[in-house]
């Protein structure tokens, strides 16, 4: 069932589904009542992990224009083209989301390298999610 416009071409749709199903992942959160793990996670781009690496040897890594996020699935899904996930350990924000212009941390790891999503992997009925069942 859809609720709502129905997207013209394939990309509107693509757009609309990864969107609609992110926020679906955070409501099923709030929900279940589940107990958050403590960490944020956040997404990169190809270009934007090049900068990253650029900042080897500094203690404090600078991220530009990031989007945090405290469910890795809505990271996941909310960023189906950029391959690399990270996770930080630091009380930022109280919100589900929240945008940064920048961040200057040492606490950031590489968690997951992936392949850019397709719709067939984001779809419920073949992938599983944490909280929606």
């Amino acid at each position: 069932m859809f609720i709502g416009r129905i997207p013209k071409g394939g990309l509107n749709t693509f757009q609309t589904y990864y969107r609609k199903l992110a926020k679906r992942i955070r409501y099923m959160f709030a929900r279940t009542k589940s107990k958050w793990d403590g960490y944020y996670y956040f997404a990169l781009s190809e270009d934007k992990y090049k900068e990253y690496l650029l900042q080897s040897k500094k203690k404090y890594k600078t991220f530009k224009n990031i989007f945090l996020y405290k469910l890795l699935d809505e990271a996941k899904v909310d960023n189906p083209s950029s391959p690399y996930i990270f996770r930080l350990k630091e009380d930022k924000t109280s919100w589900m989301r929240k945008f940064y212009e920048e961040i200057k941390t040492k606490n950031a790891e590489l968690i997951i390298t992936r392949d850019a999503l397709t719709m067939e992997k984001l779809m419920t009925s073949k992938n599983k999610y944490k909280y929606i069942q």
